[in-house]
């Protein structure tokens, strides 16, 4: 009987375990900013900065910039997936936006969205008041 009751809680453990890794990974909006932020810190974040912020003449703000504010979908994923040199640069003073694509497209669809929604109004820690 012990036996039977430790498979039972055993396999009640695993299922438990597969059921909850799928609902961590569902196509959710919390999932898509998280993917996203992740993403566009390990992507994209070295040139143009944790919060949009833009690095030298690496790459220029994206936070605030109108053509990721206001640009569409496709065309910024066609920027990331194909990247921008010499004439088709948008900002001349920058050294070019390089090629992505090897990235998968959840990734860049990731990233896209994290760029229009969650990177617009994130906030560098250090212009928050103290006490906030």
């Amino acid at each position: 009987m012990k036996t039977t009751a430790k498979l039972i809680s055993a396999t009640a453990l695993i299922l438990g375990g597969a059921l909850m890794a799928g609902q961590a990974y569902a196509d959710t909006d919390a999932n898509k900013f998280w993917n996203g932020d992740k993403a566009y810190h390990e992507h994209c974040s070295s040139c143009h900065g944790n919060w949009g912020q833009g690095i030298g003449i690496f790459g220029p703000p994206l936070k605030g910039d109108p053509f990721v504010v206001s640009g569409g979908a496709d065309l910024i994923a066609k920027t990331i997936e194909e990247g921008r040199q010499g004439p088709f640069k948008h900002y001349r003073a920058y050294s070019g936006m390089p090629v992505f694509n090897f990235l998968s497209d959840g990734e860049v669809a990731a990233i896209v969205d994290y760029l229009k929604n969650g990177l617009q109004t994130a906030t560098d820690p250090k212009d928050v008041p103290a006490g906030q």
